[in-house]
């Protein structure tokens, strides 16, 4: 039996987010009715849809007929980078702000190629940065501090 590798890591990944944020949302949130819809009915219909899709791939990968090999390693330095500039950011977007948190979160995303180099980085973490305390927090008014606490006591 031959598996595609791809679909199936999708398909897996799929059912997994699914199950998390769909036990999450019965958890926490009131479903309603169709005509009376509460807080949890759009995350309970996305999670199905996801499911559906994760059911689909998964189901596709384990096919037999159809077979793709993954040449080489795993890169898991993009997603150790991705998944720690997410963790980093929510973690201290108070504490630094939100210039300072965008700044490094995009600096750390860009840090997952090898291909960028460090001022490249930089460059676009600072030009993120700026235009994302400008739409965000200037123009929609997001309720976050530009500065955050440990630089405005």
């Amino acid at each position: 039996m031959t598996v595609n590798q791809k679909d199936l890591g999708a398909g897996l990944s799929f059912l997994c987010m699914a199950m998390v944020y769909g036990s999450i949302a019965l958890r926490d949130l009131p479903i309603g009715s169709a005509l009376n819809m509460g807080p949890g009915y759009f995350p309970i219909a996305l999670c199905a849809l996801l499911g559906i899709i994760g059911i689909y791939l998964t189901s596709r990968a384990l096919r037999a007929g159809e077979s793709v090999t993954l040449a080489g390693r795993f890169a898991w330095r993009p997603v150790i980078a991705v998944c720690l500039a997410i963790i980093l950011f929510g973690t201290f977007i108070r504490e630094l702000g939100l210039f300072l948190s965008v700044l490094g979160t995009a600096f750390i995303c860009s840090l997952a190629s090898r291909r960028v180099t460090r001022t490249g980085a930089f460059v676009l973490a600072v030009a993120l940065a700026i235009i994302c305390t400008a739409v965000f927090a200037l123009g929609v008014r997001l309720p976050l501090p530009v500065i955050g606490t440990w630089f405005t006591g």
